[in-house]
């Protein structure tokens, strides 16, 4: 099977990077109940892991992707990854807001091994739309992330969510983040439905799947400092498929965990100002 890195892998790996950046922010800021502002400085991520995880949502059948990443971040305010740039437009003491621009991933029953989905068309990667917004509660840092694919499914979701972090020593820091993703019409139709002529070709009966609650997630994690630079982390992912996305005929088991470990290195450039 060819790994379809935008699809399976990058979100994980993403959150291991942005929770040790918060972790260093809290500490930075002292209370560890506000956004920190960083300097004017590059800040630069390299580095891989593997993450373990169904080959498609819903499936009972599971891959191991190579994770390889790299991202840069200038202050507060801009960020860049190989699939993403985000801006943060407006952040205050416990707020901040910013958009993204991104590239979706698609599906390609052909690339999945099982055959579960053979005779589905595929779905095309799009460019994605994005608005964050988050909010300080006391230790919690709560979000809404919004995403709108402009080609594939065109749908549109939303999750809700709420992390926390702690430092456990002064070299690990250990974080839970739990949200739900809520779908539209498009999303849900393009990745859970199964229309006629999908129905013929795969033998599945069909199926509409409409606007709703898509999947719930909970994520467990950890970084380990090896040194001022190199960081060890892992996470673990427990999801769960909900509404028409869970009584889909092509899911095969609703319940959706992952295990990603992951290795990077972690380089500051200030910047002088002229």
């Amino acid at each position: 099977m060819r790994p379809n890195f935008t699809k399976i892998g990058v979100v994980p790996l993403v959150f291991a990077v942005s929770g040790f950046n918060a972790a260093v922010a809290d500490e930075t800021a002292g209370t560890g109940k506000t956004f920190a502002r960083s300097p004017q400085e590059w800040k630069f991520v390299l580095g891989g892991g593997v993450q373990y995880a169904p080959e498609y949502e819903g499936s009972d059948k599971f891959d191991a992707v190579p994770l390889p990443f790299v991202s840069a971040k200038y202050g507060d305010r801009y960020t860049i990854s190989p699939f993403e740039l985000g801006v943060t437009l407006s952040e205050a003491e416990r707020y901040s807001f910013g958009v993204t621009l991104g590239y979706g991933g698609g599906r390609k029953p052909k690339d999945i091994d099982s055959g579960y989905l053979d005779g589905f068309q595929d779905i095309k990667s799009s460019a994605v739309l994005g608005g964050q917004l988050r909010y300080m509660l006391g230790q919690f840092k709560s979000y809404a992330v919004a995403k709108h694919y402009t080609g594939g499914t065109k749908g549109t979701t939303l999750a809700l969510g709420a992390r926390t972090e702690m430092q456990a020593t002064q070299r690990i820091s250990l974080y839970a983040d739990a949200s739900a993703t809520i779908a539209d019409g498009n999303y849900m139709s393009g990745y859970f439905g199964v229309s006629a002529s999908d129905s013929a070709a795969s033998g599945y009966a069909t199926h509409t799947a409409e606007a709703g609650l898509q999947r719930l997630d909970l994520k467990i994690g950890g970084l380990y400092m090896m040194s001022q630079s190199i960081f060890l982390g892992g996470e673990i992912g427990l999801g769960q498929l909900a509404g028409d996305a869970k009584d889909s005929p092509i899911v095969k088991d609703a319940f959706q965990p992952s295990v990603s470990p992951v290795s990077y290195t972690h380089l500051t450039l200030p910047t002088t100002p002229y």
